[in-house]
């Protein structure tokens, strides 16, 4: 397990993501290069030809130090795991970009956070033990047409909470209880 001295971030260019641990030590886990990505051009040239997978954008590390990656270019994003000595996985490419990656405590699960192309926030929940998308939030939300942003997790991986608004009204918190795979509003 990791300290919580330990940081992930990627460099000013989003070409490389390292891995500092206590101490200062300073490991490149991934750049991307090592990204297996192959993004779908669509539009008016669908013969456009990607040169690089993207840059590396938002970053997450866990407690276990396996490290969340979004990756982005003009196509949309990836969410990818990688951690020290291992090759990179991607676990979905989305139309929209990633703005957030938020690690459940116990591990095992990660929400991001996405600008989707209708200009909306969602938020999608994924398995990381098995690699699959659990559930989109606004798929499952009782109201529709909410932005969905700024989630975080309770201890027991059970509980995630989360802004959602309509355009131009204030945030209300909502909870997403995971094992009952319900949404409903939230109160502190």
């Amino acid at each position: 397990m990791l300290q919580k001295t330990a940081l992930a971030y990627a460099d000013w260019s989003g070409d490389v993501l390292y891995l500092k641990k206590p101490g200062g030590k300073e490991t490149v886990i991934a750049t991307t290069a090592d990204i297996p990505v192959s993004f779908t051009p669509q539009g008016d040239d669908p013969e456009q030809i990607l040169t690089s997978p993207g840059d590396f954008m938002a970053v997450a590390l866990s407690h276990d130090g396996t490290v969340a990656f979004s990756i982005t270019n003009v196509f949309g994003s990836a969410v990818g795991l990688v951690a020290e000595g291992q090759v990179p996985r991607i676990l979905e490419q989305l139309e929209g970009w990633i703005n957030e990656l938020v690690w459940a405590p116990g591990g095992g699960l990660l929400a991001a956070e996405v600008l989707i192309p209708s200009g909306k926030s969602d938020i999608f929940i994924y398995d990381i033990t098995t690699g699959r998308r659990l559930c989109v939030l606004s798929e499952i939300m009782p109201e529709k047409e909410l932005s969905l942003t700024r989630g975080c997790w309770l201890g027991d991986n059970r509980y995630f909470y989360f802004l959602a608004s309509r355009r131009n009204e204030p945030y209300n918190l909502w909870r997403l209880d995971l094992q009952a795979g319900q949404v409903q509003p939230s109160q502190i």
